[in-house]
C-alpha cells in the first residue's frame, strides 16, 4: 500500500479528483495555502495499492499545472 500526498493548485484539484474517482481510486482533499505567495492549493491524500501507484501519479501529473507529489510506504492500513 502507498500513500500519495499531492500538493496541487486548487484550480486543478477538481479535474484530478474526478479522474481518480473514475479509476475507483479514493482521494481526500484538504484545502491549503502556500506559505510564501499565499496561493490556494489543495493537498490530496490518496491511498492506493502499490501496483496502481505509478498510474495514479501519472494521472495527477497529466492534470496539474505544477505541484509536488510524495509517495510514501504504508506499513499498516485499517479500514473502519
Amino acid at each position: 500500500m502507498k500513500l500519495i500526498v499531492a500538493i496541487v493548485p486548487a484550480d486543478d484539484a477538481g479535474a484530478i479528483i474526478d479522474a481518480l474517482t473514475h479509476e475507483e481510486i479514493g482521494v481526500t482533499r484538504i484545502n491549503t495555502v502556500s506559505g510564501f505567495l499565499k496561493k490556494g492549493n489543495a493537498t490530496l491524500l490518496i491511498g492506493v495499492d502499490e501496483p496502481r501507484a505509478a498510474s495514479a501519479v501519472d494521472l495527477i501529473a497529466a492534470r496539474a499545472k505544477k505541484g509536488r507529489t510524495f509517495v510514501l510506504d504504508v506499513e499498516r492500513y485499517e479500514r473502519l
